[in-house]
């Protein structure tokens, strides 16, 4: 029996395996470029589609443009207690504070 986490990262790595089917555009890639910091899209720009194709964050972006979300993909697979887990666990992995606290020091 597959614990937990390996049940959830078989199951995202199927989500992403559908972006090989995808043929993102320009179009696709300027507009995700739009969704990123500056000093992001200015590196992302710079590597260009191609190189760009292969990171999660853009396969996110593309598959989701074309109505395949991935939180409905997971709630297919998932118990609704281990969909629960996914996305607490989730939240904790994409959470990204603005700033370094100054009163740590």
């Amino acid at each position: 029996m597959s614990s937990l986490p390996h049940l959830i990262a078989r199951a995202t790595a199927a989500y992403y395996r559908q972006a090989r089917e995808l043929y993102p555009t320009e179009t696709d890639f300027n507009d995700w470029l739009n969704t990123l910091d500056a000093d992001n899209r200015r590196r992302y720009k710079q590597q260009g589609l191609d190189m760009t194709c292969l990171l999660p964050q853009f396969q996110l972006f593309c598959l989701e443009r074309r109505g395949i979300y991935l939180r409905e993909f997971m709630a297919a697979r998932l118990t609704s207690d281990q969909l629960e887990y996914w996305e607490q666990e989730k939240a904790i992995s994409d959470f990204k504070p603005s700033a370094p606290s100054t009163d740590l020091f």
